[in-house]
């Protein structure tokens, strides 16, 4: 049995970013992150990239102690109960599966050292940013294991684990939300006669350092009061996006977000 430092059950579209995230790196070799999905395509795909692929979740739990839980939250029903055939008293559990909480993990394979995750697609390109949240009996330890890999691809956060729910909007879902913006700013401004890709490049780099600036300020209203000059061109923007509700149709967002995130646990 090959050994591997970390295996995926379920190797879709966040399992394999994280997967190409943490390769990519130089930290992790292919051949340390071990592989089960059902779809025989997806283990021969992960199988030519040099990981070691399994023929049962309980197989991968035996050879991997870290075991990430890669699959959607409708199929945790039928994935649970051949986790708990494949649990060892090393097995650390860590579940990316939105919404799904410690209790309904715990209610299927028992009591077990876990962690909830919420992880973006740009762990992909090693820019991404993953909150976890240790559920006891988990040690600290065994906490600092988990970060240690993850970094590899991505800036981690600690949160509380019953806040997963609310997090999913502030890391996990915002990717798609920046994405929007900046198709509707591309967009607005090739029917401007601005070609769409110079336009795209300008927004995504314009993105990369405000971004930059948030992190060394640590104030994102100062800077918008530095930006918005009375009387100017962004202070009128503003007005006219808080004037159709932009502060309001986010935070919806947000909330919806956190929202749909408790029905998934809930089997909906």
């Amino acid at each position: 049995m090959t050994p591997c430092t970390i295996g995926f059950i379920g190797g879709g579209h966040i399992a394999g970013a994280i997967i190409r995230g943490m390769v990519g790196s130089g930290r992790v070799a292919p051949e340390q992150i071990g592989v089960y999905d059902v779809l025989p395509a997806s283990m021969e795909r992960y199988a030519k990239a040099g990981h070691p692929t399994f023929s049962s979740i309980p197989e991968l739990m035996k050879a991997c102690p870290i075991v990430v839980l890669s699959v959607k939250p409708q199929n945790m029903g039928d994935v649970l109960p051949r986790v708990k055939e494949g649990l060892t008293s090393r097995t650390i559990l860590v579940s990316v599966a939105a919404g799904v909480t410690a209790q309904r993990i715990k209610g299927v394979v028992g009591e077990c050292h876990l962690i909830l995750a919420m992880p973006n697609t740009p762990v992909e390109l090693g820019r991404g940013a993953i909150a976890l949240g240790r559920v006891e009996p988990t040690t600290a330890e065994q906490m600092e294991q988990v970060k240690a890999l993850f970094s590899t691809c991505a800036l981690v956060e600690e949160i509380p684990h019953e806040k997963m729910p609310e997090v999913i909007a502030v890391n996990g879902s915002s990717p798609a939300f920046v994405y929007k913006m900046a198709d509707i700013v591309a967009k607005q401004a090739a029917g401007a006669g601005i070609d769409e890709g110079v336009a795209l490049r300008l927004f995504c780099q314009t993105l990369i350092g405000s971004a930059e600036m948030m992190l060394r300020s640590g104030d994102p209203a100062a800077l918008v009061a530095q930006v918005a000059t009375p009387g100017g061109t962004t202070e009128a923007a503003l007005a006219a996006m808080d004037a159709h509700g932009f502060a309001e149709s986010l935070r919806a967002g947000m909330e919806l977000c956190a929202r749909r995130a408790r029905e998934l646990n809930q089997g909906k």
